[in-house]
């Protein structure tokens, strides 16, 4: 009998049929044997199908995606043989036949270049670069994904250097392989840094130079290579990166200026772990450098730390993604959690986003953005929490959304501070709820 994948290959290959749809209902199959991936193989030899109308619920994501992720749900190393041995070269000739006109299948692509690279196929590492000068798809940041398959694929990393280093990419290609090159310097893995060039090193400057806010994520891969960048042409650069407007630029300049031995290299990241907004980078620094002892005393009690785990939450699971303007205790306290179901202490924290940013306005202070998030169990900042309302009640509003996260039987039907403080209250005789 056929397995589940079979059939929802045949069925999805069908006249009028929708593979995407098919393989999105088996959810996270796991190919299992070498019968499932020969029918992923025999799929693809169909391939390029026609183009099929535009799903809004798939949102781009085509056949194409949906045969190719398949290859990254392998658990049998006899499946795995056969879509390297027959799979890979189908994915190979697809993706020739479709890169000289990528509008519809771009994306879908480059899915397929992170597959040649994740399985080691030195037919897929030329399409790699093919792609890149070509370029396909050159600011898209699906280009990240594709490099970082390299940090399992070492042996092909002295060729692709050599092979992108003259002429560089263009557009976040070029980003995405910096920050690969800066991988694989700082573990060891090659020894000349690809962007140690004329080219290499004004680019590099471009970045640590613009004023553009576009740049900024740039600018700090840029100050990530400097250790790696030979004298005197460093010098300059890392003057520039350690000058720059961003903090994060900053943090990176100073880890550089640490790792070739500047005492005022520590002394700067010893300072940024006293900043809730810099404290997590600066002491992975630190710790990356073998200094833990550096790192302050401050920097260590519960209370701060927890100021930095919510300032960490908000740059990168909020949608402010960005650290606060300003964060202050509202309360902390000591009790008994029933969604984690033990005793501990939690914080809330007031934070405040400046309405103007960086851009002076009268206005600000009436429009300024101000949140209340809680860290103790789940780091989280509830829509329905307001700055007014009082800590018991925020409590009682983030033990019910956890229970109800965790499909606890206790969690309510209905979120409300009052059926929460009935449940902390049960847990929590001696408090005043």
């Amino acid at each position: 009998m056929p397995s589940r994948l079979q059939q929802a290959l045949r069925k999805g290959l069908e006249p009028g049929g929708n593979l995407a749809d098919e393989l999105f209902r088996l959810g996270d199959y796991v190919i299992t044997n070498e019968d499932d991936a020969r029918e992923v193989c025999e799929a693809l030899k169909q391939f390029p199908l026609p183009q099929p109308p535009a799903d809004e619920f798939f949102q781009g994501w085509t056949p194409l995606h949906a045969v190719t992720a398949l290859f990254q749900q392998v658990e049998n190393e006899s499946a795995f043989a056969v879509l390297f041995e027959q799979g890979i070269p189908e994915l190979i000739r697809v993706f020739d036949e479709l890169v000289d006109e990528p509008d519809d299948q771009g994306d879908a692509l480059l899915f397929v270049l992170k597959i040649l690279v994740m399985y080691g196929s030195s037919e897929g590492m030329g399409r790699l670069v093919e792609a890149a000068r070509r370029p396909l798809r050159p600011e898209s940041y699906l280009w990240s994904v594709v490099f970082e398959q390299l940090d399992e694929a070492l042996s092909f990393l002295p060729w692709l250097f050599k092979e992108l280093r003259r002429p560089l990419p263009q557009g976040f290609i070029a980003v995405a392989f910096l920050d690969c090159a800066n991988r694989a310097l700082a573990a060891g893995h090659v020894d000349e840094h690809p962007f140690d060039t004329r080219a290499g090193r004004k680019r590099l400057e471009a970045w640590l130079v613009s004023t553009d806010p576009a740049d900024q994520g740039y600018a700090v891969s840029a100050a990530a290579a400097l250790p790696f960048i030979r004298r005197p042409h460093r010098q300059r650069l890392l003057a520039l990166a350690l000058d720059h407007a961003d903090v994060k630029v900053q943090l990176e300049a100073a880890w550089a200026s640490a790792t070739l031995g500047s005492p005022a290299g520590f002394k700067y990241l010893r300072r940024m772990c006293v900043s809730p907004a810099t404290s997590a980078t600066a002491c992975a620094r630190l710790r990356e450098l073998g200094r833990d002892d550096l790192i302050p005393q401050e920097a260590m009690e519960p209370q701060f730390l927890a100021m930095v785990d919510l300032c960490s939450w908000l740059a990168n699971s909020s949608p402010h993604r960005r650290v606060p303007d300003h964060l202050e205790l509202y309360d902390t306290r000591e009790l008994f959690w029933p969604p984690t179901k033990d005793r501990r202490r939690v914080w809330l924290f007031r934070f405040v986003y400046d309405a103007a940013g960086d851009e002076p306005d009268q206005n600000a202070a009436a429009t300024e953005l101000i949140g209340i998030g809680m860290v103790g169990s789940v780091t989280y900042v509830l829509d329905e929490v307001t700055s007014d309302l009082p800590p018991l009640d925020i409590y009682a509003l983030h033990c019910c959304w956890e229970l109800q996260v965790n499909k606890d039987p206790a969690a309510p039907d209905q979120r409300s501070a009052e059926a929460g403080r009935s449940i902390l209250a049960e847990f929590n005789p001696d408090a005043a709820w």
